[in-house]
């Protein structure tokens, strides 16, 4: 069986580049992260692998504030790279505040976020798909963001998703939100 840990940690400041699979990662219940101030810079476009510059995971805590993510684009045959990305079946409280993202697959993308997750005042331009999107998830705020640029074939400012199907999103907000 495997070894779980966990940890916590406060990135600031730092240019992270010449990652491979994720430039930062908070994984895991009980651990906790703020990572604040950043520059984030995946590879651009590779078949390598799909990057993400932030993962938040599996229950993990964090605050993802004031960072400028970029470069996170797969060019392989499936899957996409997102700037941030927040997934697992039990997230645990995540904000992200004030980042600027630009030229990656997906900008932000909150999967299965059910404990509030906030998407608050980022600048989303040039993904190749969704600048911001929410999928299956609930009591999820998204405010006061702009999302400009997108310009790949499924590129829309936001986009709401669910595996359960239409209207099973519950509890989810937008406000103040622009798209161009």
């Amino acid at each position: 069986p495997g070894v779980t840990t966990t940890g916590s940690a406060t990135i600031r400041g730092n240019l992270i580049d010449q990652y491979q699979k994720n430039g930062v990662t908070i994984d895991g219940s009980g651990s906790s992260g703020i990572i604040e101030g950043n520059v984030i810079k995946g590879a651009g476009p590779t078949t390598v692998t799909a990057q993400n510059g932030v993962q938040i995971s599996d229950n993990a805590n964090a605050t993802v504030d004031g960072n400028w993510v970029s470069g996170d684009v797969y060019t392989g045959p499936t899957y996409a790279a997102t700037a941030i990305i927040e997934y697992a079946e039990q997230p645990g409280q995540v904000s992200f505040t004030s980042n600027w993202v630009s030229a990656s697959d997906y900008g932000i993308y909150a999967y299965e976020a059910d404990r509030g997750t906030s998407i608050s005042g980022n600048y989303v331009s040039g993904s190749n798909y969704d600048g911001i999107s929410v999928d299956s998830s609930t009591n999820t705020r998204v405010t006061n963001n702009t999302s400009s640029n997108n310009t790949g074939s499924d590129g829309e400012g936001f986009g709401l998703y669910s595996s359960d199907g239409p209207g099973s999103e519950t509890g989810l907000v937008l406000n103040g939100d622009t798209a161009d």
